[in-house]
């Protein structure tokens, strides 16, 4: 499995970060105010961004109005979201808290509507951006509601001085992932937009440099990207945060970068030399599929699935044959196909209990 690692920036990023990006194979890249030039990163990977509305961040309390407050998202945001052309998903409100049954009921709404307008417009969203310990688990009975149509549940998790799983605060996802079980509801895709180290969310003391080496912290987010393998639903982390301007304990620039990149460039290598591998190995076990032979055809009509084992020759006085068995598993018998080398207008088949 290729890493699911990604990068976020605050700002567009450098040459030097470009270069980083490309070749580190990462798939999820995350712009927060994006413009309209594209960076230049491959074309392959998920280009998503949330937008920053300024002070007080008045877009939490459009939620309040639901799907009427979806709306103002829109009309406040369709003109930004156009000209970053290159974006394809798109978050809403950042880090809404839901105190209540009201707040839930009301996100639920405004979510739901704005899926709605991102899809009518071609584009995807990336639903909620819960911060460290947001929403109580007992709110998902409700929250559920507005991912029925999303693309991507977005979520946060920090450790405080740490990035150990143990801590309560990763790996968090699954209280919520149970809840949604619980209530009937599909997890969609998921990303963990924001990860790393964070007490109070203080920008000049509280991130990983303050706490740790450049080592420590990789080795750190190396753990926790490998914890969240046992849940496919996680298809990409974005630690928190390139080109900042200001979380300046936070920021992955520089040293860290290369050797995050360097983590990723070398799992993704390993990880294809490894496919390839298991393909070779297992290619010796695959039955091969020739629907123009006359095998293929005649299970087809039978209305057989494909073969379960290769053509075999054998000789039998002095005539050449050629076999191939088929199994359907309604009733749990194997159709062995078989004919004389060459006389393929001919094939005929016989049944045995699997």
């Amino acid at each position: 499995m290729s890493s699911t690692f990604g990068y976020q920036c605050q700002g567009y990023p450098d040459i030097q970060l470009l270069g980083e990006i490309r070749r580190s194979g990462a798939i999820h890249y995350l712009q927060i105010d994006p413009g309209p030039i594209r960076p230049n990163i491959p074309l392959y990977m998920i280009t998503s961004a949330r937008l920053h509305h300024g002070p007080g961040e008045p877009d939490k309390e459009w939620v309040h109005d639901g799907a009427a407050g979806a709306e103002r998202w829109w009309r406040e945001c369709e003109r930004r979201i156009r000209i970053a052309w290159w974006i394809k998903v798109w978050g809403g409100p950042n880090e809404f808290v839901v105190r209540t049954e009201e707040d839930a009921h009301a996100l639920v709404d405004f979510e739901t509507r704005r899926i709605e307008l991102l899809h009518a417009a071609g584009l995807q969203a990336g639903s909620y951006s819960f911060s460290t310990g947001n929403p109580e688990p007992k709110w998902w009975r409700i929250l559920g509601e507005g991912l029925r149509h999303t693309d991507y549940l977005w979520l946060h998790e920090y450790g405080e001085h740490s990035m150990n799983m143990w801590t309560g605060h990763l790996g968090r996802y699954r209280q919520a992932f149970a809840a949604l079980r619980d209530a009937g509801y599909e997890i969609p895709q998921t990303v963990i937009t924001e990860t790393g180290c964070d007490l109070r969310g203080r920008k000049l003391i509280d991130g990983w440099r303050k706490w740790m080496t450049e080592a420590e912290f990789l080795a750190g987010l190396v753990a926790y990207e490998r914890a969240t393998r046992r849940d496919p639903q996680i298809v990409g982390i974005t630690p928190f945060i390139w080109r900042t301007r200001d979380w300046i304990s936070f920021r992955m620039d520089g040293s860290m970068s290369r050797r995050y990149t360097d983590y990723l460039e070398e799992q993704n290598m390993a990880d294809t030399l490894f496919e390839q591998n298991l393909g070779n190995l297992m290619q010796a076990g695959i039955v091969r599929q020739t629907p123009s032979t006359a095998f293929y055809k005649y299970g087809a009509t039978q209305g057989w699935p494909p073969a379960i084992g290769n053509e075999r020759d054998w000789r039998l006085n002095g005539v050449d044959y050629r076999a191939q068995v088929f199994y359907t598993r309604a009733d749990n018998m194997q159709h062995i196909a078989y004919t004389e080398v060459d006389n393929w207008a001919n094939v005929r088949h016989f049944d045995r209990k699997n």
